[in-house]
């Protein structure tokens, strides 16, 4: 079978922490509420613990970095593509999760009823989560 190549791009920044290592445990989000307005579940870290690694929906355009948002004309034409790639990395055993950080107040069309629409329009198969 023809194999795919993907090509993964990061940008680094410089950090004041302490630099992870491999193997790094994230720090427990349990105190922050990640809401999915499409099932209406509240998540936490643990719920991921399952998994071997997770795969925060991020996307690198020409230099550029765009969170999942409704809005964003740049996002709006790789939804798509993202729900398929992610679904590439949840069958081999990597949780997945998008979440968006978007102020409702500037950016009404980012709001927990719109994105339900959109993982449901997109077939989202990780959680689209709203960040309260």
């Amino acid at each position: 079978s023809a194999r795919k190549l993907v090509v993964v791009r990061a940008a680094r920044t410089e950090s004041k922490g302490p630099t992870p290592s491999l193997g790094f445990r994230a720090p427990n989000f349990e105190v922050c509420f990640f809401w999915e307005p499409l099932t209406g579940k509240t998540w936490k870290l643990v719920d991921f613990e399952s998994h071997s690694a997770l795969l925060s929906c991020v996307l690198f355009v020409q230099d550029n970095v765009y969170f999942p948002s409704n809005h964003c004309p740049f996002v709006k034409h790789l939804k798509k593509g993202l729900a398929n790639l992610s679904g590439i990395y949840i069958k081999k055993g990597v949780g997945v999760v998008a979440i968006s950080s978007n102020s409702i107040a500037t950016h009404p069309q980012d709001g927990p009823n719109f994105m339900a629409e959109d993982a449901k329009l997109f077939n989202y198969p990780f959680p689209y989560l709203y960040d309260q």
